[in-house]
């Protein structure tokens, strides 16, 4: 939006060692752009290390292409441009920060805004595999 220089420039002061963008950066509607997004998360990747996972605007966009048509695939190919590679059921080891990062893509059923869908942890585990003791 209109106040992305003003973010850029508070994180910025912030001198982060690491950002964290957990999803939702875009928002899925259909005939909406993120070219702002896209902006916005270059800017960070210039300057600072980006762990991103998809959100659930994303995630939307990929579940129904009907709706969303090429978007999904247009927004990855934007992240992987300015070298950003989100994590989908998989983790990136920071050794220099001591950290494991895991991102989650859940399933549709999960999305059932009027009935509640137990996750289990055995559902996790499939996504993502058994947690290593290591780290």
């Amino acid at each position: 939006g209109p106040d992305i220089a003003l973010l850029l420039q508070k994180i910025r002061q912030l001198e982060p060692d690491l950002i964290f963008a957990a999803g939702d950066i875009c928002t899925a509607s259909p005939g909406k752009f993120f070219e702002s997004a896209l902006a916005f998360l270059g800017e960070l990747a210039k300057e600072f290390p980006v762990c991103y996972a998809n959100g659930n605007h994303e995630q939307r966009m990929k579940l129904y292409p009907k709706t969303y048509g090429d978007m999904a695939k247009e927004y990855g190919e934007g992240l992987e441009k300015i070298g950003i590679r989100p994590l989908v059921n998989e983790h990136t080891l920071l050794e220099e920060y001591g950290l494991c990062v895991f991102g989650l893509e859940i399933d549709k059923k999960f999305y059932n805004r009027f009935q509640r869908q137990e996750m289990s942890p055995a559902y996790v585990e499939e996504c993502l595999g058994r947690p290593d003791p290591e780290h």
